[in-house]
């Protein structure tokens, strides 16, 4: 199964998404992956965030990740 996701623009590129859910031949269990892609080829993903909230403008600064690296 795949799920393929409206391309959207972010920090002045088209971003696509796929998420692709299988399963192996005797195996009891799902695996998946995610492919993205970027217009952007010199870019470079540091995390993903599996939870995006869409928030008002007045809370920015408010929410962060935790500290990377």
């Amino acid at each position: 199964m795949q799920f393929i996701f409206e391309d959207y623009k972010k920090n002045d590129a088209i971003w696509s998404i796929k998420y692709t859910i299988f399963t192996e031949d005797g195996k009891p269990y799902l695996r998946s992956h995610v492919d993205i892609s970027s217009t952007k080829k010199d870019v470079a993903i540091d995390y993903i965030d599996v939870d995006s909230f869409a928030l008002p403008d007045d809370v920015e600064g408010l929410f962060h990740h935790p500290p990377v690296g």
